[in-house]
């Protein structure tokens, strides 16, 4: 909402790219299948279009009312999305969204694959029958084991498919600085989420006990996992969880420093260091 993701992408050329996620209501299912490709075609790489409800309180306010049924509206969304990058057309009258569509033919590929944003089981069945990743966000690495992957195959065997969608976890990362608080970084960061109950839902649901203050809620996810905190080797250990829960796909999301440092080359040297650890311990296992 601060950038349009689609322009931004489009300016990076030669690597992959994707969404985590953008939210359907504030696109057509065509004009999703047109960004997605475009993003595509301009940085000759692949694109994962991932999709997401959004909150009640955003779909009443770009449709006037929230989608009564968001496991129906996002089956109807993301099959569209996927018809029209995969075949070129789609023809749909759907409870919430009509697609009657051709795109025009590519001269030229455009690899383009759709995911969905997952945070419990309905979602992650939709994701299976539709989907060729799901997205976790502020999801603890055993719920993704426990009730997300299992609904993921099973929404994926429905549907006759050979595989289940991968699972992409977004986690968040804080690098231990002298003088920086974690604290601070997971309420500047994850305030908004905290407070929307379908992540609160989630969080319950995986047994994270939220208390509804803010500070004890942050400290919680700390204490629990789900924010990554420590040295750059630390946090790679800690990332080793997501990895031995079924995570497929990790994205670091250093968003906590981002907002509270207004320093991008320190974030970024947070970033460098996470992955110089990371590839370290790859070329030590190799070796191994």
């Amino acid at each position: 909402m601060v950038v349009e993701p689609h322009q931004l992408l489009s300016t990076l050329d030669g690597i992959d790219t994707g969404t985590a996620v953008t939210l359907a209501p504030l696109r057509h299912p065509v004009d999703a299948a047109v960004q997605a490709r475009s993003v595509a075609l301009r940085t000759g790489r692949t694109h994962v279009a991932g999709f997401g409800a959004g909150s009640r309180r955003f779909q009443a306010g770009l449709r006037g009312e929230p989608y009564r049924s968001p496991l129906t509206a996002m089956a109807e969304y993301l099959s569209s999305v996927r018809e029209l990058i995969s075949k070129g057309s789609a023809r749909r009258s759907g409870e919430y969204y009509t697609v009657t569509a051709d795109l025009p033919p590519l001269e030229s590929p455009a690899h383009v694959e759709i995911a969905a944003g997952v945070l419990r089981s309905g979602m992650a069945g939709v994701a299976g029958r539709y989907c060729d990743a799901a997205v976790t966000w502020l999801t603890p690495p055993e719920f993704i084991r426990d009730e997300l992957v299992p609904a993921m195959a099973t929404g994926a065997d429905a549907a006759g498919r050979t595989s289940r969608p991968r699972a992409v976890a977004v986690v968040h990362v804080i690098v231990d600085h002298p003088g920086r608080d974690p604290l601070h970084q997971v309420i500047t960061a994850s305030r908004m989420h905290l407070a929307m109950p379908h992540y609160r839902k989630m969080l319950t649901a995986a047994g994270v006990p939220l208390d509804g203050d803010v500070v004890v809620d942050a400290a919680l996810l700390v204490e629990r996992g789900v924010y990554c905190f420590g040295s750059p080797a630390d946090i790679v250990d800690q990332l080793k969880k997501w990895e031995d829960c079924g995570v497929d796909e990790v994205a670091l999301n250093l968003a906590g420093a981002a907002f509270t440092t207004n320093d991008e080359d320190a974030v970024r040297a947070d970033l460098d260091a996470i992955l110089h650890e990371w590839a370290l311990r790859q070329s030590t296992e190799t070796l191994v």
